[in-house]
């Protein structure tokens, strides 16, 4: 595995850790997961007749829906302006693309994808957010 890829692997985790922590803080403060994630995340999981908790769906989504979680639960808050920031930037970089090379070691990892994702962390969003 190359040295571009296990760094890419590492700032994303950061990125998707802190992502997660924003929705359950935004969870803790009266804010709910889309209906949509949460149907769909439930699909994915194979649960039946047990409902996830916020914590286990927070645990299974993937970056994509962490994202549209985080710009959904915080439309009338502060913090929207900012998250939506995140989301085009997260787009225009092509995050999830980064996102499924780093997931699949042998796929192709060009080095501009960890410029991708330095350039993504680097960004101010986070501080914004807490992150």
């Amino acid at each position: 595995m190359s040295n571009d890829r296990i760094r890419s692997a590492m700032v994303l985790y950061a990125i998707e850790q802190g992502l997660a922590k924003f929705v359950t803080h935004m969870g803790s403060r009266g804010e709910s997961i889309p209906d949509g994630i949460r149907r769909q995340v439930t699909a994915r999981e194979g649960q039946g007749a047990e409902p996830l908790n916020d914590e286990e769906i927070v645990s299974a989504t993937y970056l994509d829906e962490l994202i549209a979680s985080a710009a959904a639960m915080s439309t009338d808050r502060t913090e929207a302006n900012v998250v939506r920031q995140l989301r085009e930037k997260a787009r225009m970089l092509d995050l999830f693309s980064v996102r499924n090379a780093i997931a699949h070691p042998n796929r192709p990892f060009p080095k501009v994808y960890w410029y991708r994702i330095a350039a993504l962390a680097a960004d101010p969003v986070f501080e914004q957010l807490n992150i």
